[in-house]
């Protein structure tokens, strides 16, 4: 889908990152939960990624082109959220955790996965922002580092 004839591409590429997330941490970090939608504010297990809004705006080619094509381009916010139980270097230890995580989803799109399996031309996670707040999760306490990170993808809409 690199090269598509609609743009109803977002949601092949929100489904595609989240199935190369899944591929991706499939042996090495399964303690990761992986889920579609909106945080709503209650953390149920230690670490998640949520893969939420998108975003899609079209530049628009040649109008007096046959195919009229265009280039789509998608922004995807995917949300993480991890939780250290313990006094505050916990919350050191969990931005570190996020970052590592971040980083490998950031690194395999950019580098080893270019094309999220056909579906864009290249992706990229293009800003993030984060943040730390004291939590308790059941009886544990401690901190809870959140970062939103938009990955950003490209889509030529040829027909």
């Amino acid at each position: 889908m690199a090269g598509t004839a609609t743009s109803t591409a977002a949601w092949a590429y929100k489904n595609a990152l989240h199935d190369a997330a899944k591929e991706l941490w499939a042996q090495t970090h399964p303690e990761i939960l992986l889920i579609w939608g909106e945080w709503n504010g209650v953390l149920t297990v230690p670490d998640q990624v949520m893969f939420g809004d998108l975003d899609a705006r079209q530049d628009v080619g040649p109008l007096s082109a046959s195919n009229r094509s265009r280039d789509e381009v998608i922004t995807l916010t995917v949300e993480f959220t991890v939780f250290r139980p313990g006094e505050v270097d916990a919350a050191k230890d969990a931005e570190q955790y996020l970052y590592d995580r971040m980083g490998e989803l950031e690194h395999y799109v950019r580098k080893t996965n270019t094309t999220i399996g056909g579906v864009v031309r290249e992706c990229f996670l293009t800003s993030h922002r984060t943040a730390s707040i004291a939590y308790t999760l059941g009886r544990d306490a401690g901190y809870l580092v959140a970062a939103a990170a938009e990955f950003q993808a490209k889509i030529r809409i040829t027909q």
